[in-house]
């Protein structure tokens, strides 16, 4: 920098500063640049002017210190194998582990987040691959204005008409209440009336319903046991501040994200050899649900895309590059729990328990393929498809076993029906 005051010993001595005028015909200038960070304006705190910071700190002939930013690289093939075979499970028990169940709930949001690729016909016409969820149950906080909402101006005191949640939320998942990509409904009557239809309870049209790829009921009932067992999990999260041991080390948060980030790249593809599986499927819930009258369901062409979708985000979790059909039963099997927590008061009305209900599934799929003999493989894969696990149709093979209705390979566990 160029010299303003004089630095001989006689200005020194007389406190003066003296005044020096450049020659600039004999100055010999260099190139000099200064960078500065200012803050942004909707940072800036009102009556405040931004504040600024030189990003050149070091002058020519300092000694700056060297610094390192460690980034830890995630080998996204190799992730796949040190998770293990069961990774849905692991990544979806690993989002808020804090929260005591609520399985198939954290699966269907995990497969929310990964989605399905958006299709786009030889006309034009694109069909949607985000995923819709619905989760209902007793109030929580609600807020108004999907795509506009009318607010009074602070300054002017007038009304202006403002862009809502699902404007501002494009290209994106839009997490609010009462309806959306993920939508948290509240009841119509302040508590959720079991004696009501979901429906009625939401005070949502049919219409608006079937566009949900999944509708979850989420209510407090009282169970002993179940109490007992989240009341010990709140307990130990408060105490040690951390999830009770579940059997393996959950991920971290930036694993989940770089996990999810790589499987929404794939666009897995449904083979020929599933359409047909598919078809049935679907022709099979609608015919039950016929023969169920139950007037308050609904399942449209849209459950037929929703099964799609959600099989597709299967895939993905797979990194795999078509569909396979353990990915349409796992598809199934969550449609099915997401109905059985809407309808679960009316199956207990009537008298069906889940002990009863899977053998009646075993005893159908049996005499309808004409089997006396019925492989474990084949019989999970029935009742996995109506949503019971397998820990349920071991407790149904024990319990009908005792009554002699048939017998079970005590090594492969395949069922023999005794007077089929």
């Amino acid at each position: 920098m160029p010299l303003f005051d004089c630095p001989s010993d006689q200005c020194e001595l007389n406190h003066a500063k003296g005044n020096l005028n450049p020659q600039l015909r004999a100055s010999k200038f260099l190139k000099f640049q200064e960078a500065k960070i200012q803050e942004l304006v909707v940072h800036v705190p009102k009556g405040h002017i931004p504040r600024t910071m030189t990003v050149q700190s070091r002058m020519p002939g300092s000694s700056p210190g060297v610094h390192m930013l460690d980034k830890t690289c995630y080998m996204l093939p190799g992730l796949s194998s040190i998770i293990g075979s069961d990774i849905y499970n692991k990544l979806a028990r690993s989002s808020a582990p804090e929260i005591y169940g609520h399985e198939d709930v954290k699966k269907a949001l995990l497969l929310l987040l990964v989605g399905a690729p958006h299709r786009k016909l030889k006309d034009g016409m694109k069909i949607r691959g985000d995923l819709h969820i619905c989760l209902m149950g007793d109030p929580g906080s609600s807020g108004v204005g999907l795509t506009a909402a009318v607010q009074k101006d602070p300054v002017t005191n007038e009304f202006v008409l403002e862009g809502g949640a699902l404007v501002l939320a494009d290209m994106g998942i839009c997490a609010i209440d009462e309806t959306a990509v993920l939508a948290a409904a509240n009841p119509a009557w302040g508590r959720y009336d079991l004696r009501r239809t979901p429906a009625e309870n939401i005070h949502l049209p049919p219409a608006l319903l079937s566009r949900f790829d999944l509708l979850w009921l989420i209510l407090d009932r009282a169970d002993m046991d179940t109490d007992l067992e989240m009341a010990r999990h709140v307990l130990h999260v408060h105490q040690a501040k951390e999830s009770p041991d579940l059997g393996f080390t959950p991920l971290e948060p930036s694993v989940l994200r770089a996990y999810i980030s790589a499987a929404r790249k794939l666009s897995p593809a449904v083979p020929q050899d599933l359409e047909e599986y598919i078809a049935s499927a679907y022709s099979s819930i609608r015919q039950e649900e016929a023969k169920s009258n139950t007037p308050h369901s609904y399942t449209t062409v849209r459950t037929l895309l929703s099964i799609l979708r959600i099989s597709v985000a299967l895939a993905r979790l797979r990194f795999s590059e078509f569909v396979a059909q353990s990915d349409v039963d796992g598809a199934l099997r969550l449609m099915q729990m997401s109905k059985f927590s809407l309808y679960s008061d009316d199956r207990q009305r009537s008298g069906l328990d889940a002990i009863s209900d899977i053998y009646s599934i075993l005893r159908d799929e049996a005499a309808r393929t004409n089997k006396v003999d019925v492989t474990y493989a084949h019989a999970l894969n029935w009742i996995s498809r109506k949503g019971y696990s397998e820990a349920q149709l071991k407790e149904c093979l024990e319990e009908y076993a005792a009554l002699n209705v048939w017998q079970i390979h005590p090594n492969t566990f395949d069922i023999r029906f005794i007077d089929a």
